[in-house]
């Protein structure tokens, strides 16, 4: 019986097109933002987003995945979307990074930009950029990697300046995890 209501839960998913799968991920959690899932707009996959709320018109979030062909790489992308009008300056080339007491800087190794309806081959990178227009492009995301992460550590946001105001986003506690989600066929 129980294997019949399995295999009906299943079917169901695929049909709605999704499957269920186990997997390892980072969750971020900060005081300053909300948790979220990774697709279809935060509705299915693991909580490996957190979203802060609009500072200036900047929408921003903190991804985490590990990279696909070395799952030893913890890949972490500061995403801005900019609107037009609007320039951004960072006075910092690397986050902090926080275990057990100990701080360590981890410069960005990329700054991807592009435009929405790009494809990952239009992106262009923009690494020793200062400062960032939504004239120029539309979202710029602020790259990381971290080799052979800790189950638990802090991660601290740089101050981004909006218009010459300061925005900071705090600190970010990520949890190294594995669980069963819900994952997409498309959205």
């Amino acid at each position: 019986m129980q294997l019949k209501l399995l295999g009906v839960i299943v079917a169901i998913l695929f049909l709605c097109g999704c499957f269920p799968m186990r997997s390892e991920f980072y969750e971020p959690e900060s005081k300053k933002g909300v948790t979220e899932l990774a697709h279809c707009r935060g509705l299915v996959g693991v909580p490996n987003t957190v979203r802060f709320k609009k500072k200036y018109g900047i929408e921003s979030y903190v991804t985490t995945y590990f990279e696909s062909e070395q799952e030893d790489i913890l890949k972490i992308g500061i995403s801005l979307k900019i609107p037009k009008g609007v320039i951004v300056e960072i006075k910092t080339d690397a986050i902090s990074i926080n275990v057990k007491g100990s701080k360590t800087p981890i410069k960005y190794t990329k700054i991807w930009a592009g435009n929405y309806g790009f494809t990952a081959d239009e992106f262009k990178d923009v690494i020793g950029s200062t400062v960032f227009s939504g004239d120029e492009y539309e979202i710029y995301e602020f790259l990381v990697f971290i080799p052979n992460p800790v189950d638990e550590f802090t991660m601290t946001m740089p101050v981004f300046y909006v218009n010459d105001h300061p925005v900071n986003f705090g600190k970010i506690k990520l949890t190294n995890k594995t669980e069963w989600a819900i994952y997409p066929l498309n959205c």
